[in-house]
Order: structure tokens, then C-alpha cells, then sequence
């Protein structure tokens, strides 16, 4: 063996060492980067249901003595509802913690588990606010959850029930056809990913659409109804 080909056989090992040793790294920095977003969720989630619980609470001690003025009883009814809505508040905020930490499912959780979620963020977001957290990390922390969440489910969907909301900055910036309003109109020239992407719709019988904001989003949703959103 020759001294040039001795130098490039180590190169090739030396190569494939430093690609596994980044490869094993970037799992490991994934891991670290996903165990923080579920910290940073489960944080905020609680002292998101310690604050409602709280204003619930004020709700009805502060107007506690007015109630006798109207009925002695309104004053226990008033109560009821308002320890009903905390013991709520604190039984979904415990539902997604169980969840999120050890997979564990308590009763009737599943069904409101939407309402939870859409409950919580803006509370997280206006938590993360007072201790100085972005908006995006928050943001960030909820998608890897609310992901898990989904994907633990274990539910199969039919293709017809899933749709796949894409933005319309997948587009190549130089092309002129309109896809927001129908994402067929594509020409599957192949210079950005919605041909990929309308194969895939093809294949499998999912519906894709294009959207340019938030509002079409939303409006999209609404009009297809699909029990299984895949986005960007």
C-alpha cells in the first residue's frame, strides 16, 4: 500500500468518525432542545392554572358579603360555580401534565384536551410575557408538545378526514400562478416543493392547500373540517 493511499484511507475513517460523532450530537442536542420545550410547557401550564384559579377565586370572595343582599343562597351557588371552574382549570392543567411527562391518560381528559390547549396558550404567551420568555420560544414549546400529544394517540385517520395546510412561501418566489385558491393550478415545473407535495397529496388521497396567513388558515380549517391537520 502506498503512503498517498494509507493517508486517504485514514482521511475516509477520520470523515466518517466526525459524521457519526456530529450525527450522535445532533440527537443528543435534539433530545436536550425537546426536554426543554416540555419543561418550559409544563412551567408555564401550571402557573397559568394557579393564576386563573386565583382570579376565580377573587370572583367570588370579593363580592361575598354583596350576595346576601339578593338571596342568602346565591352566595353558595356563585361558589359552586366558581370552585367547579377551578377544580376544571386544575384538572386539565394536571391532564396535560401527566400526559406530557408520563403518558398517563385520566379520565375524560381526551375530550377537552382542545379546549385545554386553546385555553392555555394565551395564558402561556401572556406567563412567558411577565417573565421575560418570546412569544416564539412559547410557541415552540407548545408545538412539540401538542405534537407528542397527537402522535401518542396512536389513531388512524382516513385520507379524506386529513388535510395538509402548507405556506405559501413554499412557492418559488419567481413563480405567477395564484395557488392560494387552488393549489391544482401548479405546473409541477419542479422548482419549489409544492409539486413534491402534490404528489404526496395524490398518493395518498389527502387534501393539500396553500395558504398566505393566519385568517385563510383558519378559513380553510373551517371549510374542510378534517379531524387531522399536518402544517408548516
Amino acid at each position: 500500500m502506498s503512503y498517498s493511499s494509507a493517508i486517504s484511507q485514514s482521511f475516509e475513517k477520520r470523515q466518517v468518525v466526525v459524521v457519526k460523532y456530529r450525527l450522535i450530537a445532533g440527537e443528543k442536542g435534539q433530545k436536550v432542545d425537546d426536554l426543554q420545550r416540555k419543561r418550559l410547557f409544563l412551567g408555564l401550564v401550571l402557573s397559568s392554572c394557579i393564576s386563573v384559579s386565583l382570579v376565580l377565586a377573587l370572583i367570588w370572595i370579593v363580592p361575598y358579603y354583596g350576595f346576601n343582599a339578593l338571596h342568602p343562597a346565591v352566595k353558595w351557588i356563585a361558589g359552586i360555580l366558581v370552585f367547579s371552574g377551578i377544580f376544571l382549570v386544575l384538572w386539565a392543567g394536571l391532564g396535560l401534565s401527566l400526559k406530557v411527562s408520563f403518558g398517563i391518560n385520566i379520565p375524560l381528559f381526551h375530550r377537552v384536551r382542545g379546549i385545554a390547549i386553546r385555553l392555555f396558550l394565551p395564558l402561556m404567551v401572556l406567563a412567558g410575557r411577565a417573565l421575560g420568555i418570546s412569544k416564539n420560544r412559547v410557541r415552540s414549546s407548545f408545538v412539540q408538545v401538542n405534537n407528542e400529544l397527537v402522535l401518542a394517540d396512536g389513531k388512524k385517520y382516513r385520507p379524506d378526514d386529513i388535510l395538509m395546510l402548507m405556506p405559501h412561501c413554499l412557492q418559488n418566489s419567481r413563480c405567477n400562478i395564484r395557488l392560494t385558491y387552488n393549489v391544482r393550478n401548479c405546473k409541477r415545473c419542479g422548482r419549489c416543493s409544492i409539486a413534491g407535495l402534490l404528489e404526496l397529496s395524490d398518493k395518498y388521497s389527502i387534501h393539500l392547500a396553500v395558504a398566505t396567513g393566519g385568517t385563510i388558515a383558519r378559513r380553510i380549517v373551517v371549510q374542510r373540517r378534517p379531524r387531522l391537520i399536518i402544517a408548516v
